[in-house]
């Protein structure tokens, strides 16, 4: 797992295949994002209990974002606040790049690349939505 940080703040985090070997659950990011984002890994037998999450309000600033790869790659690239680039890594089959904060692009690699992209909602569209570092 990579976190990717400025001045002590996590802009995004950035997880492999490579890392899939600890056991239990890794999450990304703080208790107090907005989108809770883990990787799980566990043997044979283990259960989770039927459950449901509890109608709760929330208040949420801003939108958050996961990407996971499925095929192909992409490079993912990765702003401060002040439009500073901070780091790029690669998306490619089964790893995943969570962004909490900042500005973030992607670079498609490969044709046919597939990646999943969730995020909190509800979208609004891209007017009222999106600010372009551009």
């Amino acid at each position: 797992m990579k976190k990717i940080e400025k001045d002590g703040i996590i802009y995004a985090v950035y997880d492999s295949l490579e890392t899939l070997d600890k056991k239990g659950p890794v999450w990304y990011g703080e208790d107090k994002e907005w989108l809770q984002v883990s990787r799980m890994h566990h043997d044979q037998g283990k259960t989770v209990l039927a459950h449901m999450h509890k109608l709760r309000p929330r208040t949420v600033e801003h939108t958050q974002e996961c990407l996971i790869g499925v095929k192909g790659s992409a490079k993912a690239s990765i702003y401060d606040k002040d439009k500073n680039l901070i780091d790029s890594v690669i998306l490619a089959s089964g790893d995943t790049v969570s962004f909490f904060r900042g500005y973030h692009s992607l670079e498609v690699l490969e044709d046919g690349t597939v990646y999943f992209e969730i995020k909190n909602g509800p979208f609004t569209g891209i007017d009222e939505d999106k600010e372009f570092l551009v």
